[in-house]
């Protein structure tokens, strides 16, 4: 049975309470699963969260991000299952590791959809997140700034790598295009209007692009599914931070 909670009543008498009475459940839910994932998939660590939408192709290339992450060595966690270095080509279900009580308490307090993927990121070190058609991995990356969990967006747009003209902060590498702005006061597009694969090819709200634009963060385009391998690769083998010091502007290799 749930519990019997009007939730609009507690919202308006005592808006920080509401929040954190779901910050309370969820820490629970969050704690429990963690040791029940050390114990099945491994440590948070080396977990990896993988996030998007599964409509039309998406879960197929949530799959393969999986298997890369998977190749290299870490634990890719997605909405469904786990991919476990030593068996990378199979995906382990998440009822194995989703205690029965951790569902039974996310039912019965009828917790929002919006909390539940706010809070799951924190189960892994780092994350990857597809940004096509915005769904839950919206409120994803939102947990993931909240709880400083590195991530790297990743936008896909058949005309990446043939536009003219680029914004000053978009570097154009081989297999994928990076946008280098680190705050959103920096942001050119506003002012100037330069050609920028992140407002004029997918249509990714400025709300969840801002979420990028730290040190930390990454945002990257590429131009077909099979390119996501070049940069998730070179994401897992190198610590996350942007391949640019934007401090002084000088160019790293993306590769090291």
């Amino acid at each position: 049975m749930a519990y019997s909670l009007d939730q609009a009543k507690i919202r308006d008498a005592l808006p920080e309470a509401y929040e954190q009475f779901w910050d309370t459940i969820m820490g629970i839910a969050v704690f429990a699963l963690d040791l029940q994932m050390n114990a099945t998939i491994g440590s948070k660590k080396r977990r990896v969260g993988v996030f998007g939408s599964y409509k039309n192709q998406g879960k197929l290339i949530l799959d393969s991000i999986s298997k890369t992450v998977c190749k290299n060595n870490y634990v890719a966690v997605t909405g469904y299952g786990a991919y476990v270095p030593d068996q990378c080509d199979k995906c382990v279900s998440s009822k194995e590791y989703f205690p029965p009580i951790v569902d039974d308490l996310i039912t019965k307090f009828k917790i929002p959809d919006y909390v539940k993927y706010h809070h799951f990121p924190r189960l892994t070190s780092r994350a990857i997140n597809v940004l096509e058609d915005i769904r839950t991995q919206g409120n994803e990356a939102e947990g993931c700034y909240h709880f400083g969990i590195p991530m790297i967006g990743i936008v896909i747009d058949s005309q990446v790598g043939e536009s003219k003209g680029l914004c000053n902060y978009i570097v154009d590498y081989n297999a994928y295009q990076e946008c280098m702005c680190f705050e959103k006061e920096l942001c050119l597009y506003l002012a100037l209007k330069p050609k920028c694969p992140f407002y004029d090819y997918v249509n990714v709200p400025w709300a969840t692009k801002q979420l990028f634009m730290t040190r930390v963060n990454r945002l990257v385009a590429v131009k077909n599914p099979t390119d996501i391998d070049v940069v998730v690769t070179e994401y897992m083998t190198n610590k996350p931070t942007k391949p640019t010091d934007p401090f002084t502007g000088s160019q790293k290799s993306p590769s090291g």
